[in-house]
Parts: structure tokens; sequence; C-alpha cells
């Protein structure tokens, strides 16, 4: 059985496209309850505890259905708790609805055994699509109860373990193994996708990748159990062969999947930029790094803002960059940089949060808003993100400017006494706004931002508005060149 536990941290690490991940991700969620229950129902038959096969084949149609109708239900109740609820239990709402996932699985249980877990993964895809408030706080405590549940399973499982157990399978177990990753898996592919749209290269990418999880090891260490129990041989070979057969999956699969997905050729590579907020800065921005070669995707509420930059040929989706399905739409997963040029600092924090945290990008860029919670600047980066273009912009002010067309961009060569420096340190006026420093002979595109290294051959933009007729050199610019869009 393939698990979210494996599968999701070395997604983090393949450069592949949102189909591919979606697929690995979904098959993870929910094959580990399905796979549970089905060993459950496997081991029935073996111990013969089941009156019949077809009833043993009932049973697990009912575990399934029983759990998935309970959780449906439970995480329903539980979205409309918290929607009606949530500021009054804003201190203690990720314990609440810890408490509440534990209550439908106990209640599933007790309908009927091993249906509580199907019932939790059923109320977290309820919980999922529910647009519920402090959905980020519930996910970070979520993520760190998960790595400390998971390491401490583990551990557990690991401590019931004898070595003897994986070295007695001697080289019929690698072969077992080998031949679960190598053939089993393939023809499981094969078949599960005949007549869908997926290519042999996909294709063959998902057969390779099938590493196993926390939930394989739980299940193995149970079975072992209940056959030791009844004198029944074979459960330390099944534990072992179970071991066995993670750390292969693992360590092979993880330390190879780039290298696989790139002979594929299904590395995606990362040359767009995702920008929040389609204003009219935010589309002169966007038309800037298409000159350059960047590709560039939109997300704005505003529907005359969307329309006007679908217009203007960019990719753009009308919605709230908040809401991670709008964020996959726009092609997050195959993004190497997102700037949240919004006039709301809060929401420009929040969505760089989430592509940091939950899609794993490592440029992201949030603008601070002059006049709003400027203290937000600070805060930017104790959550260890870079601000955009080096100081707080009056971007209000900045969107009258773009719009009347009240502004000039220059490209300026860099002198001597700038070399080594961070942007920030040069102290430009407010009616100077570095906008993209491309760096060295092959004039690689860069974002400005805090923390931005000036080097020697390296060339700036700049945004000027205001006293356009400003004498640049006083800053270390010099050979200005006025660029045209």
């Amino acid at each position: 059985m393939t698990g979210p536990t494996v599968i999701q941290p070395l997604l983090k690490r393949i450069k592949i496209g949102s189909k591919l991940r979606n697929i690995l991700e979904s098959e993870a969620i929910f094959i580990d309850p399905i796979g549970a229950i089905i060993a459950i129902f496997v081991l029935e038959i073996v111990l013969q505890e089941s009156s019949s096969l077809i009833y043993s084949f009932m049973l697990v149609f009912m575990k399934l259905g029983i759990g998935a109708i309970i959780g449906v239900i439970g995480g329903y109740i539980i979205g409309r708790f918290i929607l009606k609820w949530s500021i009054v239990l804003e201190e203690i709402i990720e314990l609440m609805v810890l408490a509440a996932a534990l209550s439908v699985y106990a209640i599933s249980e007790s309908v009927l055994q091993d249906s509580g877990l199907m019932a939790a993964v059923a109320c977290g895809a309820v919980l999922g699509h529910m647009e519920i408030p402090q959905e980020e706080p519930l996910k970070k405590f979520k993520g760190k109860i998960s790595i400390f549940v998971i390491s401490f399973l583990f551990i557990l499982l690991a401590a019931s373990l004898k070595f003897e157990y994986i070295t007695s399978l001697g080289i019929g177990g690698l072969l077992v193994v080998f031949a679960i990753i190598f053939i089993v898996r393939p023809i499981q592919i094969l078949v599960t996708t005949w007549g869908s749209d997926l290519s042999l290269r996909e294709k063959a990418f998902l057969s390779y990748i099938s590493p196993r999880g926390i939930i394989a090891a739980s299940i193995a260490s149970i079975i072992a159990i209940e056959l030791n129990k009844r004198g029944l041989e074979g459960g330390d070979t099944i534990q072992g062969l179970v071991f066995l057969t993670i750390g292969i999956s693992v360590l092979l699969q993880g330390m190879t999947a780039n290298r696989i997905a790139g002979f594929l050729n299904l590395i995606v590579e990362k040359n767009k930029v995702i920008i929040v907020g389609a204003n009219s800065f935010g589309r002169m921005i966007g038309k800037i790094l298409k000159q350059y070669g960047k590709e560039v995707g939109f997300i704005d509420t505003n529907e005359s803002h969307a329309k006007i930059a679908e217009m203007e040929g960019f990719d753009v989706i009308e919605g709230s960059s908040l809401d991670l399905d709008n964020l996959e739409k726009i092609g997050i997963t195959e993004t190497g940089e997102l700037l949240s040029l919004t006039t709301s600092n809060k929401v420009n924090t929040l969505v760089c949060r989430i592509a940091k945290i939950d899609y794993g990008l490592k440029y992201v860029f949030p603008l601070v808003n002059q006049f709003k919670d400027i203290s937000k600047k600070e805060s930017v980066a104790k959550l260890g993100l870079d601000m955009a273009f080096c100081k707080p912009l009056n971007l209000e002010d900045l969107i009258s400017v773009t719009a009347n067309l009240r502004y000039i961009l220059y490209k300026v060569k860099l002198d001597e006494s700038v070399l080594g420096k961070i942007i920030e340190e040069i102290q430009l006026p407010e009616s100077i706004v570095p906008i993209i420093l491309l760096k060295g002979k092959d004039q690689i595109v860069n974002l400005c931002r805090t923390n931005l290294v000036i080097n020697k051959g390296d060339e700036l933009l700049i945004y000027v508005y205001g006293s356009m007729d400003e004498d640049l050199s006083e800053f270390g610019f010099y050979d200005k060149e006025v660029i045209k869009l």
C-alpha cells in the first residue's frame, strides 16, 4: 500500500506536473483505508473467522460504506460547527477539531469494527472542501501532530521487529520485493489507467513510484500478532517482508525519482511566475517578466482586473488566492516564484506562506503596503519571507500612476560603489522602485526583494515616477535605457 506519509514528502522533491502529482497523492490517500480493510478481510479468510467468502466480501463493502457515510456526516457537522463558533473557540479550535476527528473515528469503530480509518479519510475530505476559517493554523497543527504520531508509530513498530525476520528472507525476499516494484506495480498501473489520456511515459513513471508507508507497517504488525496468537507460522515472515519492502521502495524511489522523471522527460521547468493581484501595477510587472521570457499567471478577485489581464494575453484565475483550488488551477505546482501585490498586507503574507509551506516554493515575495499595519515589514522577515521590491510601497498610488502611464521604466548599469551591497542599502527615494535585477552576462531575471545582492555585471530595471528627470548617478546608476512595454 502506498501512503501519504511517504508520497507527499517525495513529491516535494520531484519536479513533475500537477496531473501526475494529483494522481499519486489521491492514490496514496484513498488506498490507505481501503488497503487496510482488504488486508483485514484476507486475514479473516485465512483464520476462517467468517462463515463464507460472500459474507467476507459483504463485510468489506459494509466497512467501507459505513465508514464513508459516518465520515461524511461527521465532517459536515464539524465544518458547520466551526463556521458558526470559530470566533468564540479561536484559542482551542485546533484541539476541538482533533477531538472531533477522533470522535468520528471512535463512533465508526463502535458501529462496525475496522471502519474508522475510512471514516477519518471521508471526514477530512469533507472538511477540506468546506470554506472554513482558520484553515492555515489547522493545517500547521495537523502537520505537527502527524510528524509526532508517525515518528512515534515507526519507532514502536520497528521495536517489535527483529532483524532476523528480514535476514531470514534471504535472496527470495529481495526477489519478492523487486517483483512487487517492477512487475506487480506496472501491471496494476496498466490495468487501472487503461483508456485514460495518460501517455506511456506518464504510465511508466506511475509504475515506478510506489513507496510503502506507515499503514502497511501497521497492518503487517497486526497480522503478525494475530497469527502468533493462534500459533500459526508466517507472521514474522510477513512482517519482515513488509518492512523490507518499505525500506527498499522508499530508499530506491526516493533517491532516483527525479532522475527517472528526467529520463522520461517529465520534469517541468519552473519558469512560471504567479502574480496575486491583476491591478495595473501587477500587469505591468507581468509584461516585464514576459519580455524576459517568463510565463506569467494572475489570480485576482476583481472581475474587471481579471478580464483586462486575460485580454492582455495572461493566464488568469478569477477568485481568492487563499483558495488552494485556485492556486492549483493557475499551476502553482509548475511555478518557480510567487509575487503577491494586493492592497492587503494580510492576504500578501498568507498566500506567500501557503505557497512556501504547502507547495514548497522557495521564491515567494509579499508586497508590504505603507500606512497599513507597517509592522508587517518585521513580521514578513520573521516568517522567513523576502519583502517584494525591498521596501514598503504605497500600492494604491502605484496602481493609479501605472494606469495613467505616469511612469518610466529604466534599465541601468551599476557602478562599483554599489557592488556587494543588497539593494535596500542604496536608500532609494519613494519615487524609484527597483523591479528586476538582471544577473550577470546571461541576464538571469531576479525579482527585486530584500537580501538580493548586487554583483559585478548586474543590471537593474527600475520604475520611476514623480520626479522622472531625477539624476540617478547619485545612487550608483548610469547608462540608463528606457524600456518600453
